[in-house]
């Protein structure tokens, strides 16, 4: 409360009160109607339970819980009575007439609560009704099998609409098939096959099971016995509502629910033989759902046969095998008998199948044409970076089209996509061919970096066995990744209890489950993304230092370089966790596929269309001219012409004709003066043409006029750099070996006769400026 005084009439003070309500969010008023009565559950905050009596037994309270989001939840009413609970009590089971009373007083399925379910369950599954069986003086077991049925068919039509947990569910089906047993165990003379239904299953005995001739079952279901097998009788309870079992776990991302019916088996062991627990059966599944399931066109399907396992409430594979028939129908085989289903699995596709193929072949296709206009001519296919650039996109494209066949890959409808020998070796090749990409672009960034940034330690020096270095990283190290993951997959396998394993490769999709994509895909590739990042970062403040020395035309450069790698860091796989996650998966598929999909055009654009040399080169074979948007504004002879008033060139200040230029040159003006000729030849073609020229470059700083004296006394040649082939001043002595030696811009060369080609950046100078530098 904010309380504030003031001076009223008569000097007497007034307090003005403002109350400040904070809303609470709460559930409302609320009248439960259930098989235990009319119950009120009055409000409570969020978050809290609410406790109303019972209104059959007010000692006892059914409770409620308000959630979160101020919202009622199902009811616990598991302690409150009905309205004949006390008289369900009072029925003890000990003959047919009794079972039959039960039958009657459970007839009205509406008013059963929990608690009756429970007290029924234990009567029927006690030991009094395997008396009232023993005790059984009918000609036919029928009789007492209907009625007992019927009670439990009873209890499972009232827990679809009474609030009953799972656990009383499965002793339902656990009484039910105690009770088919007890049956089979007391079939008369008289009974060779005794079928019935019930309201909640269909229920089939056979004497002799083994010795029938024909299939066991109806027109759905097909039940085949093999000879060899230890069973004497039969029951087959086909259930008419799955609701009582716990729908299966969808765990790759599809969707998966029972198809048909579930199908419950017991069988008695052959009379004398408790020994051998052999069984081998084939039931045969031929329901509508089956045949015709609700997918999408090219929509994967999977179907399985599985048993539900009530201790975990799951459904297994375990001991069973499935064969799909071409009209759609399922065979299961098993090998122990229990509660049967198929599980029918559709793949959840967000991202229609016509747009990832399209992406891909956009993909194959720039790249191959990439490849196309550098690799046939030596010209480019003799430099170290084309060499490189080269196997980064052959990776690239190789890896689309291994893309494409795992995704058009065929699979069985009867089995997991994890165990479909072809899509598990498709799948580490492209595991292979995407590390091997991001490997080689890594290779692509170091070498960059070493031209450019590390222009002045590399200079001169030759690195003959590069090209070698990289394939072996390129194309070794990414075998380890998927070999690594593979060898994980085999171990979980084997050391892992069956339900808890996670598969290298989808159950419902060939490709890899969401747990390997983080550990063995984005992981690496997340390290090479961040190297080359930073790698990116350093060339790109070279190359806006370098600017200040050049002309105009670098920022064109800037853009060339600067665009061209980051198409090559991939950008895609920075959309590529969303797209594992359940809010925006959909979007973030999109923008993963339009972002891969513009790799093969951005390196096509940058490698070819902004590459004049291979643009000219390929246009010179079309016969046309090259378009001059992709061409450089200034003609490139016109780019380092040095002032005329200062002497500067692109690589550096000359000195002028009076000779007053600086004589001391730092290493940050060499280091620029180096990089500007390193950017220019660097990023799309290979500074090994000048490396090769001259055996030996050395870039000195001269910090006094001693070297003016030594000249005097030296018979050398000496040009200023961007000197013509003509501006020899003396004949040069004899060398064993050449040396070019860059100072600043200036330049002295030994044992050089003939002609040569100027280094990259050079401008024909007809005359000498200053003294020449050693």
């Amino acid at each position: 409360a904010v309380v504030s005084t003031q001076s009223g009439h008569y000097g007497q003070a007034t307090c003005d009160v403002a109350y400040a309500l904070e809303t609470i969010e709460y559930c409302e008023n609320a009248i439960e109607q259930s098989a235990a009565g009319d119950i009120t559950f009055y409000p409570v905050q969020a978050g809290q339970k609410a406790r109303s009596p019972c209104p059959f037994n007010n000692d006892s309270y059914a409770v409620r819980q308000c959630n979160a989001q101020a919202e009622w939840e199902e009811p616990d009413i598991t302690e409150c009575d009905s309205i004949n609970t006390g008289k369900i009590k009072k029925i003890t089971v000990e003959s047919e007439d009794s079972v039959n009373d039960l039958k009657e007083k459970t007839k009205d399925t509406n008013v059963i609560a929990p608690k009756d379910i429970e007290i029924v369950v234990s009567k029927m599954k006690g030991d009094e009704m395997k008396h009232v069986f023993n005790s059984s003086t009918t000609t036919s077991i029928k009789g007492l099998a209907e009625n007992s049925m019927a009670v439990m068919s009873n209890m499972m039509v009232a827990s679809r609409s009474s609030p009953t947990n799972q656990k009383t569910k499965n002793q339902i089906v656990d009484s039910i098939e105690y009770v088919a047993l007890l049956a089979l165990e007391h079939l008369k003379y008289d009974d060779e096959t005794v079928d019935f239904s019930t309201e909640a299953s269909d229920v089939i005995l056979v004497k002799e099971a083994a010795r029938s001739l024909s299939p066991i079952g109806n027109e759905n279901i097909k039940i085949n016995l093999n000879g060899s097998s230890n069973i004497q009788n039969l029951a087959a309870l086909i259930y008419k509502d799955n609701k009582a079992f716990k729908p299966p776990l969808n765990k790759s991302r599809g969707n998966s629910f029972i198809a048909g019916k579930v199908v419950g088996l017991k069988h008695t062991k052959r009379e004398g033989d408790t020994t051998d627990d052999s069984i081998s059966f084939k039931m045969k599944f031929d329901f509508p759902d089956l045949k015709n399931p609700d997918k999408k066109p090219r929509q994967k399907v999977l179907k399985e046969c599985h048993f539900y396992q009530p201790e975990s409430d799951s459904w297994s594979t375990a001991g069973c095998t499935s064969t799909v028939a071409e009209d759609g129908s399922v065979e299961c085989e098993c090998n122990h008998m229990t509660s049967f289903a198929v599980i029918l699995s559709v793949e959840e596709n967000k991202v229609p199948m016509w747009l990832s193929n399209l992406v891909l072949g956009i993909n194959v296709t720039f790249c191959i044409l990439t490849l196309l206009c550098t690799l046939p001519f030596r010209t480019f296919r003799v430099r170290k970076m084309t060499i490189i650039q080269s196997h980064s996109i052959l990776s690239l494209c190789l890896l689309c089209i291994t893309w494409f066949l795992m995704q058009d890959l065929e699979l069985s409808e009867s089995e997991p996509a994890y165990e479909n020998t072809s899509c598990k070796a498709i799948a580490f090749i492209a595991h292979y061919f995407l590390i091997a990409t991001f490997s080689w672009i890594f290779c692509c960034s170091l070498t960059l970096k070493s031209q450019i940034v590390d222009a002045v330690k590399s200079f001169g020096k030759k690195n003959k066995y590069l090209v070698k270095k990289c394939v072996l990283f390129g194309y070794g190290f990414p075998l380890l990744i998927p070999s690594l993951a593979f060898l994980m997959d085999f171990l979980m396998k084997k050391y892992t209890t069956e339900g808890q394993e996670i598969h290298y490769i989808q159950k419902m999709a060939c490709w890899y489950e969401d747990i390997w994509i983080y550990s063995f895909i984005l992981f690496p590739i997340y390290v090479f993304f961040i190297i080359n990042i930073v790698c990116f970062i350093k060339i790109m403040r070279v190359i806006g230092n370098a600017r200040r020395s050049s002309d105009g035309s670098s920022q064109r450069k800037v853009v060339k370089a600067g665009f061209a790698l980051a198409f090559t860091q991939g950008l895609p796989w920075v959309m590529h966790p969303g797209a594992l996650t359940d809010g925006a998966a959909e979007v973030f598929q999109y923008l993963f596929l339009i972002t891969f999909g513009l790799q093969g055009i951005g390196l096509f654009v940058f490698n070819v269309l902004f590459q004049e040399e291979v643009l000219k080169n390929l246009c010179g074979l079309l016969n046309v001219k090259p378009p001059p948007i992709f061409l450089s504004v200034v003609p490139s002879k016109q780019r380092r012409t040095p002032n005329s008033q200062t002497g500067e060139t692109s690589l550096g200040t000359a000195r002028n004709s009076s000779g007053n230029a600086d004589k001391l040159y730092s290493n940050n003006f060499t280091l620029t003066s180096v990089a500007a000729t390193a950017v220019e030849k660097s990023i799309y073609q290979d500074s090994s043409y000048y490396n090769e020229l001259h055996e030996s470059s050395v870039v000195t700083e001269h910090k006094s006029d001693d070297t003016y004296s030594q000249l005097d006394r030296t018979r050398g040649t000496t040009r200023e750099l961007g000197g013509s082939n003509t501006d020899l001043l003396e004949k040069p002595l004899p060398s064993p070996r050449g040396v070019v030696n860059f100072v600043a811009g200036i330049r002295t060369y030994n044992n050089f006769a003939g002609h040569r080609s100027p280094i990259p950046g050079e401008t024909e100078k007809p005359d000498h400026q200053g003294p020449p530098f050693v």
